[in-house]
């Protein structure tokens, strides 16, 4: 993934596309960035689930 097109806030089509892997690939990496608190879901949703990067967004709001 190119630094121009980091996103703080992806889906997990999104991360295919980005990474060129495959659905069950997104969702295992998905899985362990979330396991490492790298990530966290922020709709609360079972399906269209969307993930963002906290921490980095944290940075922008005191």
């Amino acid at each position: 993934m190119k630094l121009e097109t980091f996103k703080a806030v992806l889906d997990a089509a999104e991360l295919e596309n980005a990474l060129k892997i495959t659905a069950p690939t997104a969702n295992k990496l998905i899985k362990s960035l979330i396991e490492k608190k790298i990530i966290v879901e922020i709709t609360g949703q079972q399906r269209g689930r969307i993930y963002a990067f906290d921490r980095y967004l944290n940075l922008f709001v005191s």
